[in-house]
């Protein structure tokens, strides 16, 4: 019974965000960038967790999201990583006061650990495939014949430059 959840991963110098999920009166909408500065989500970002249950918009004058969400409270959590960096964040935003704030804190702090495993998951999957790219690239345009082996010595993978030397196609 909240119009807005919101969970967003940070940019690197933690000045803006980016949207991974968004639930916007009853539906979930695209995601999208920001600005955290003037924002109640920079009060959580690295910080801790930020509870204005009214009158939130009169806190955070500059905050032009608020306004067209006509937003009356919000509860935020950061998201950590394994060596707590900071990578992002979890908000719940109502159009009234929220009255159970300490309920819902619970739930958010629940759901920030498991949300806070899978973008580290993705941050490192993405990594994994960026250097997987990069050695795959090095490994077929390199000049020098490259051989992997297993521990028997059976071939595993060769690269055309190898395959050259030796007389034969990769095929």
């Amino acid at each position: 019974n909240t119009n807005y959840v919101i969970i967003a991963k940070t940019s690197s110098d933690l000045s803006s965000a980016e949207t991974m999920g968004i639930f916007a009166n009853g539906e979930v909408v695209p995601n999208f960038s920001y600005s955290l500065s003037g924002t109640p989500c920079e009060n959580v970002v690295g910080k801790g967790f930020c509870s204005v249950p009214f009158d939130v918009q009169a806190l955070y004058p500059l905050d032009v999201m608020l306004t067209d969400m006509k937003a009356e409270s919000y509860l935020g959590i950061p998201l950590w990583d394994q060596n707590r960096k900071p990578i992002g964040l979890i908000a719940v935003i109502d159009c009234k006061p929220i009255a159970n704030a300490e309920q819902i804190s619970s739930l958010l702090k629940l759901a920030a650990n498991a949300v806070s495993s899978e973008l580290v998951r993705q941050r490192e999957d993405k990594a994994l495939r960026e250097s997987e790219e990069k050695f795959r690239t090095l490994f077929e345009q390199a000049s020098d014949g490259i051989f992997i082996t297993d521990h028997y010595g059976n071939y595993l993978d060769v690269n055309q430059s190898g395959c050259t030397m030796l007389g034969y196609s990769q095929e």
